[in-house]
């Protein structure tokens, strides 16, 4: 409530609370807008790799994260559409609040396969220029490949009223390369090997590994995006629940 001023409606004046304390006062409201979710999942050949430590794959896990978001976003009578990023822009479901929707886009989920070898950052690029309404975009991958152009079309996925929530997937053995012994690693979206002995560059591994995830965090914040990693043999919900938290008290 607030004092009532001359120009005011008056069917907007609070006559109980008149009768009660004889001041006049109108009353406020606060508009609550809908809001349209994309749940951006990468299904590129790399989000199916998972180690023996990781609890699923990595395309399991992103499932998963968008599954929970959707089903809160259905809940809160947002609209919700989906958008399975692979080789070209494999599938985009418009957002919608209609009955049935999550159901429909779990359902995708659960039969796509990621195996095409993708370029994220032009699917991102066809995704920006897809949506012509404000948004918020969450991107679920282990964002795999051309780091610059990546990072440069998240940026431009920020734009025209759109928001973006970065959750990033990763394999226990890629962010430790917890691997004994020599061996030979083998690109899933290509066929570049490589053999290598882990206990001789894990630390300039680990290294790398750390300056790309704070690379990655870095430009989220600049862009005012949330980002959370997850390590896929942990489990997911102690991570959602921080990147929910904090996009919260960003936002209210």
């Amino acid at each position: 409530h607030r004092d009532y001023t001359p120009g005011d409606e008056l069917r907007y004046v609070d006559w109980k609370l008149f009768g009660r304390t004889d001041r006049l006062v109108v009353r406020q409201y606060q508009q609550e807008k809908n809001l349209r979710v994309i749940l951006a999942v990468d299904a590129t050949a790399s989000m199916a790799f998972a180690s023996r430590p990781a609890r699923m794959s990595k395309y399991h896990a992103a499932c998963d994260l968008a599954g929970a978001l959707g089903y809160l976003a259905t809940r809160q009578q947002d609209a919700i559409g989906l958008a399975l990023l692979g080789d070209g822009l494999d599938r985009l479901v418009e957002p919608s609040s209609r009955p049935g929707q999550w159901h429909a886009l779990t359902r995708v989920l659960a039969t796509a396969e990621p195996a095409a070898p993708g370029d994220i950052a032009a699917d991102l690029r066809q995704l920006s220029d897809r949506l012509r309404h404000p948004a918020l975009v969450v991107l679920i991958s282990d964002l795999l490949g051309p780091t610059e152009a990546i990072l440069h079309n998240m940026g431009w996925m920020s734009r025209g009223g759109r928001e973006l929530m970065m959750l990033h997937v990763m394999d226990p053995a890629e962010i430790d390369l917890g691997v004994d012994g020599p061996a030979r690693f083998e690109d899933m979206e290509s066929d570049v090997r490589l053999e290598a002995d882990p206990a001789a560059v894990r630390r300039a591994y680990r290294e790398q590994v750390d300056a790309f995830v704070q690379r990655v965090g870095g430009t989220c914040a600049a862009m005012q995006a949330d980002y959370e990693l997850f390590d896929t043999s942990r489990p997911l919900h102690p991570g959602l629940a921080r990147v929910l938290a904090r996009r919260s008290a960003r936002v209210y």
